[in-house]
């Protein structure tokens, strides 16, 4: 992509700053760009002053995009080839500096690639020498003193085993013992034998009971029943007297047990009357 500018003369510097502006800044109308190239022909000092000026070099500076001066001959030397990022003695020279032959990329692309190689195979090399002796020195170090404290763990386990379940043995068959007694303490058919026992005792008692102590017991009976009935209120409210009782059943005694409105049932000896307060 070309900007043409003027490249002497007044006013041609600022012309010059704003196409390096132009191309350093993203647009829509071209794409990103990889390079610009700053070039003109030979002159006389007068003629390449415009590459001197302030502006441009400033603009040089604060592009984005990396700048080739290629401004003049090779005895040519201006602000502009200090301030951008490479100086081309001629324009033509520029052209070879950024697109370089592709046989010296093939070139520079080998020797790296056989750089990378190299390292590569050293590298594979150094470390398999490191695990060759890893593995005939510690790790069979390593792995002996493992078999060595796993033994020493199994027996130790072992042992501990051992003893745990002579103590669990031991203390199940003494349960066991003391089951065995209980059972024989609490044997139902001593029980048994001990209730027919009781049971014959009072069976021979009921039989032997004279008659008269039935009949003296039953006459205590009866006795009692005529005196309930007597004293009973029962008894009381057939000779004429009645009970007062509120509406929760309690026993009117006195005036200040109830108020008005309040209702109370009196008992007498053939039923009940309910009636409130006034």
């Amino acid at each position: 992509m070309i900007n043409p500018v003027r490249v002497q003369g007044i006013g041609a510097a600022m012309e010059i700053a704003s196409a390096i502006n132009e191309f350093s800044n993203p647009s829509a109308i071209w794409p990103p760009l990889d390079v610009i190239v700053l070039a003109r022909g030979g002159g006389s000092l007068e003629d390449l002053w415009e590459f001197n000026e302030e502006i441009v070099a400033r603009a040089i500076a604060a592009a984005v995009v990396p700048i080739v001066s290629a401004v003049g001959h090779e005895i040519d030397f201006t602000i502009a080839d200090f301030v951008a990022d490479l100086r081309a003695p001629t324009p033509s020279a520029a052209a070879e500096l950024i697109v370089p032959a592709a046989i010296e990329l093939e070139r520079r692309v080998n020797e790296l690639a056989l750089c990378l190689y190299r390292c590569w195979r050293n590298f594979l090399v150094r470390e398999q020498t490191r695990l060759r002796l890893f593995t005939e020195r510690a790790v069979a170090r390593e792995l002996l003193s493992r078999i060595q404290e796993g033994k020493q763990t199994l027996d130790w386990r072992r042992a501990t085993l051992q003893r745990n379940a002579t103590a669990i043995f031991g203390n199940w068959r003494n349960r066991l013992l003391e089951n065995a007694a209980a059972l024989r303490r609490h044997d139902p058919s001593r029980e048994i034998i001990l209730r027919r026992s009781r049971f014959t005792e009072f069976a021979r008692r009921l039989v032997t009971c004279p008659p008269h102590l039935l009949n003296a017991t039953r006459k205590r009976f009866e006795r009692a029943e005529k005196i309930l009935a007597v004293l009973g209120p029962d008894a009381t409210l057939r000779r004429g007297y009645s009970m007062t009782m509120d509406a929760t059943g309690n026993l009117v005694r006195s005036v200040t047990q109830v108020k008005r409105r309040d209702r109370i049932r009196t008992r007498v000896t053939d039923g009940a009357i309910e009636s409130d307060v006034v």
